[in-house]
């Protein structure tokens, strides 16, 4: 069996240079990863204020439909019951108009009855 050479102090210091290297160049790596990830993240995070924002604009805004709304419903039911209650008491008026002319045209029947004699 042949015995490995034991790797020179140089060999060693080649190796270490070599792994610094590559721990360095995957460590600017990942530095540039991070900043980006960074910078994208920064860039959800105006996202989402901007989004809150709007939402919040938007929720006052519909709020305010919504009670202009309930203040118009609110309008309408008391046109409705005034309607309501005028459309009663004209339905009464005209119940007691009907009743008048229901005796005035008895009168007139009765008069006619006793002005033109039966011609049967």
């Amino acid at each position: 069996m042949t015995e490995r050479a034991a790797p020179t102090l140089e060999a060693i210091a080649r190796g270490l240079d070599q792994n610094a290297a590559q721990l360095q160049t995957t460590r600017e790596r990942l530095d540039t990863h991070i900043q980006a990830s960074s910078l994208y993240f920064a860039g959800m995070d105006k996202q989402f204020d901007g989004l809150r924002d709007t939402i919040r604009s938007q929720h006052l805004l519909v709020s305010a439909d919504i009670a202009a709304a309930r203040r118009d419903i609110a309008t309408v039911e008391e046109h409705v019951a005034l309607l309501t209650a005028m459309t009663t008491a004209h339905g009464k008026r005209l119940d007691g108009i009907d009743q008048r002319l229901d005796a005035l045209t008895g009168l007139v029947m009765q008069i006619r009855d006793a002005v033109v004699p039966d011609q049967g």
